[in-house]
């Protein structure tokens, strides 16, 4: 599981690779989670906000969930970095996610249909275009 940020000229483009969906899914609000705060979060506060999105696959459901971490952390003024998947599947995605009150640095608008999420030899890859 990991994330890099990619070169883009206008907006944020970050790439995962997992070998489970979970950790595309993971390693995505970890990525969003240090662009916010400009550093890797380590500590999240004990209470959770649950996130249940429905989609017609991987993509849509990765794209879907990125937003509704967007609006928490644009409605709670929290950044989420911890994530309990209760389930996912292609889909179909409920999880908890657990916050924490930082400085957002940089704010993000929303992620984008701009990307792609596809299978692997060595499980899977990801990339999102997100609005900045």
């Amino acid at each position: 599981m990991k994330f890099e940020f990619l070169d883009h000229p206008s907006d944020l483009l970050i790439k995962a690779t997992g070998e489970t969906p979970e950790e595309i899914f993971l390693s995505f609000a970890l990525a969003l989670a240090f662009y916010f705060a400009g550093k890797k979060i380590t500590k999240t506060e004990e209470r959770s906000y649950k996130v249940i999105v429905k989609g017609d696959n991987f993509l849509n459901l990765l794209v879907k969930f990125l937003n509704e971490l967007l609006f928490l952390t644009e409605t709670e003024g929290k950044i989420f970095a911890k994530v309990e998947f209760v389930k996912l599947n292609k889909n179909y995605l409920e999880a908890k996610v657990y916050g924490t009150k930082e400085d957002i640095r940089e704010q993000v608008k929303s992620a984008t249909y701009q990307s792609s999420f596809r299978k692997t030899k060595k499980g899977f890859e990801a990339k999102v275009l997100l609005d900045i």
